[in-house]
């Protein structure tokens, strides 16, 4: 799928509001109801107020369009309303579930060991890093760390470019991991 076809307005309430058994559902992830009342929650929280309206369509459809994407937003959002509410109960299921789904599938990336995904696997470790710190689980967040600075050695050493600039999308990951 090109970047074009990501780019391409979706009609997102529509999309959070059918069932999981609509032919039509848009969404790439199988959810739960619970899933997409957090997913409304992210629309709701409005952060691309800020951005013109054309760049907010696009880059929430961007996101409807992936599901790693969607998923490590569902992370996101989980994490914020348990730190606006202080609820750690409404969508614990919910998150547990998509932290779950999240570990499998960088799990999985890891065992292909496919050089296109392999900043794809960092940003997701690093998202996983940042809700569990976030969310006061130290040692699940420094598990997780360590797990990528493992994987970011092993890459490192198998990396055979003698460049000295790093493309877009990497340098993109590696500010993402120094917040």
């Amino acid at each position: 799928m090109s970047l074009h076809e990501y780019l391409q307005p979706v009609n997102y309430s529509q999309a959070l509001a059918t069932s999981s058994f609509d032919p039509f559902d848009t969404l790439p992830l199988k959810m739960s109801p619970q899933s997409k009342h957090l997913l409304q929650y992210f629309q709701d929280l409005n952060i691309f107020g800020t951005c013109p309206e054309a760049t907010e369509t696009r880059c929430f459809s961007a996101i409807l369009h992936s599901p790693a994407a969607l998923r490590d937003v569902l992370l996101v959002s989980g994490m914020h309303y348990v730190i606006n509410t202080k609820d750690t109960k409404t969508y614990n299921s919910t998150f547990l579930f998509h932290k779950i789904e999240t570990i499998r599938q960088i799990n999985e990336r890891l065992r292909n060991k496919k050089t296109e995904q392999l900043m794809d696997v960092t940003r997701r470790i690093v998202t996983l890093c940042l809700v569990e710190c976030t969310l006061g689980n130290q040692a699940i967040a420094e598990t997780h760390f360590e797990g990528l600075i493992a994987f970011l050695c092993t890459y490192q050493s198998a990396d055979e470019r003698h460049d000295t600039q790093a493309p877009l999308n990497e340098e993109l990951t590696y500010r993402y991991l120094i917040l």
